[in-house]
């Protein structure tokens, strides 16, 4: 929630692509990073952030930035034998941990994402949630870049 008020407080501050670093440092004074900030939040909101993102592959529940994630990622044409994979792999995911299963797509692709799921299933749940949380970091930061940055 964070990262998207900021965003859109970005997006309204600079609607000229070429307002860009000093304008933004200006808006923003200096303050504990994101991940700082996450370290002092509670469990509860921690967990809070993690329950708010969708499982993979679930279009109907994304953002039009998740969408195109996942796309980029080559989760847009998936057969009927993956998407039952990924169903199987989503719901036993969240039958152990109690939250979704969360990646960048952005950075990786179909096949290291399917590799993954079984790999993080043998985890604890303790790993996994801050796996999570780093993962939502770098989705943040890669959309906080795009909005900074797009040509």
């Amino acid at each position: 929630h964070r990262t998207s008020c900021a965003s859109a407080r970005a997006a309204r501050a600079f609607p000229r692509k070429n307002e860009r670093c000093a304008e933004l440092a200006a808006c923003f004074p200096p303050q504990r990073s994101d991940k700082e900030r996450l370290e002092q939040e509670t469990a509860e909101e921690k967990m809070a952030l993690i329950q708010a993102h969708p499982d993979l592959v679930c279009f109907e529940r994304l953002t039009k930035e998740s969408q195109g994630e996942q796309v980029a990622a080559g989760l847009g044409d998936l057969s009927q034998q993956e998407m039952e994979l990924f169903r199987q792999y989503n719901e036993a995911y969240r039958g152990k941990f109690g939250f979704p299963f969360i990646i960048c797509a952005r950075l990786q692709k179909k096949k290291a994402i399917l590799e993954a799921f079984p790999r993080r299933l043998h985890n604890e749940i303790g790993m996994e949630q801050e796996t999570a949380l780093e993962e939502i970091h770098k989705i943040a930061a890669l959309r906080l870049h795009d909005i900074l940055w797009e040509n």
